[in-house]
C-alpha cells in the first residue's frame, strides 16, 4: 500500500519512533496496513468509517470517478465555481452519493494561468485500487495489530456493516466501535463529536472499558 508506505516515510524523515494515527475511508485502510504490516511504529491507531473487510465503494464506480478526472478537459474559461459546478453534473451520472460528490470536488484548483487540476495524485489512486477494494487479501498474512484501535463509524453510511464487527475483530483484537448518527464524512458532520471520542481514546491508559461506547 503506498499511502502507508508514505506514513511510515514521513515518520522516519521528521524521526518519529512510533505514533498514534487517524484514517478515513482510504486513509482509514492504509492506517490499518500500516499498523497490522508495521506495528513497532504504530502505538494506536483511529479508523473513520471504514473496516478491513468487504467493499466500502463500488470499484467500478470509482474507477469511472477516476478516469473523469484524469480524462476530462476542463476549459480555461471557466471560473473556479463552474468549473465546480461542470464535473459535479459529470461525476453525480456514475455516483449515488452527493456528499462524496462535493468531498471530491474539494480536490479541484485553478492556477493562475487558467489552468485545471487536482490536488491529489489521481494516478496513484487508479493503480492502487484493486489493492484498496481487496484489501482482506493483502492483510491476512500478517498477525493481529495488538494496540488500541476505536472504530468511528456513522449509522446512515453502508461503509461498513454491523455484523462484520466480529471480523474486524479478528484483526483488531484490542478494538472498540463507536457509531455516529450521520454519513460517511464523519468529520464533516459530527466534527464535535468526533473530537471528544478520540480525545478520550488517545487519553485511554489501557483496553480496560474498551467496548464502552460500542
Amino acid at each position: 500500500m503506498v499511502m502507508a508506505t508514505d506514513i511510515l516515510e514521513f515518520m522516519q524523515a521528521h524521526g518519529y519512533k512510533k505514533a498514534a494515527i487517524l484514517g478515513h475511508g482510504m486513509g482509514g485502510r492504509a492506517t490499518m496496513y500500516l499498523a497490522l504490516k508495521s506495528p513497532d511504529w504504530v502505538e494506536r491507531i483511529v479508523i473513520l468509517d471504514v473496516s478491513p473487510v468487504g467493499r466500502p465503494q463500488d470499484p467500478i464506480t470509482l474507477e469511472q470517478i477516476f478516469i473523469l478526472m484524469k480524462g476530462i478537459e476542463i476549459p480555461n474559461k471557466l471560473t473556479l465555481p463552474e468549473a465546480l459546478d461542470m464535473m459535479s453534473k459529470l461525476f453525480s451520472k456514475v455516483m449515488d452519493y452527493s456528499e462524496n460528490v462535493n468531498f471530491i470536488l474539494k480536490n479541484l484548483r485553478k492556477k493562475a494561468n487558467g489552468e485545471f487540476y487536482w490536488n491529489v495524485n489521481v494516478d496513484a489512486l487508479m493503480k492502487n485500487l484493486r489493492t484498496y477494494t481487496q484489501f482482506r487479501e493483502h492483510i491476512v498474512k500478517y498477525p493481529p495489530f495488538e494496540g488500541l484501535a476505536l472504530f468511528v463509524c456513522g449509522n446512515q453510511s453502508n461503509f461498513v456493516e454491523p455484523n462484520t464487527w466480529p471480523d474486524i475483530q479478528i484483526f483488531f483484537p484490542n478494538s472498540q466501535i463507536c457509531w455516529l448518527d450521520c454519513k460517511h464524512l464523519i468529520h464533516m458532520h459530527k466534527p464535535l463529536e468526533l473530537i471528544e471520542l478520540v480525545t478520550k481514546f488517545f487519553n485511554k491508559k489501557n483496553n480496560k472499558n474498551l467496548q464502552e461506547c460500542a
